[in-house]
């Protein structure tokens, strides 16, 4: 069951961001909601920061039991420390409401949380059953980071670009 899951938000997010590519056409920034924008601006940030700090929180995890500084039982319940944290980041992001030209970016940040979500989920499994397949959440690791970076990367252009339509502000 969770692989369905996995894989069908792994597709979900392969759709969300093909449709994602014209953000910049759908919002169109005039004196009524810059501010708007700057301040959701703010919240992605933070959401990636969150994000971020998690994965690297599982990255060191990850790398205690490959250095075998961590037992596998200590690896689970280093995550299930981490664990509260992703609750409430995921429920922040899933619970933010937006205007709908933002719909898409809120759609994959919430799909990225989700993902990053079960794979801390993942890991405490596989430590509970004493079996941690190191080398596949390390992939899990580094497509979510990849993810996240394309989102951030694909943000920070949008910006830029709104940024630049800031100083000629459309009435």
């Amino acid at each position: 069951m969770k692989k369905i899951i996995s894989t069908f938000s792994f597709i979900l997010l392969i759709i969300l961001s093909g449709c994602g590519g014209g953000d910049s056409d759908l919002i169109k920034v005039n004196d009524k909601n810059r501010k708007y924008i700057e301040g959701y601006d703010q919240q992605v940030q933070n959401y990636i920061n969150g994000l971020n700090s998690l994965l690297l929180e599982f990255s060191k995890a990850v790398d205690g039991v490959y250095t075998e500084d961590y037992t596998i039982v200590q690896f689970g319940m280093v995550l299930k420390k981490a664990v509260p944290k992703s609750s409430e980041l995921v429920e922040s992001i899933e619970t933010y409401e937006v205007d709908p030209e933002l719909f898409t970016t809120q759609q994959e940040l919430i799909l990225l949380a989700n993902l990053q979500h079960q794979l801390l989920l993942d890991a405490i499994e596989m430590s509970n059953i004493g079996n941690v397949d190191k080398p596949a959440l390390r992939q899990k690791y580094l497509e979510i980071k990849q993810k996240q970076a394309n989102f951030s990367n694909s943000w920070k252009n949008l910006m830029n670009e709104l940024n630049q339509k800031f100083v000629v502000v459309e009435e």
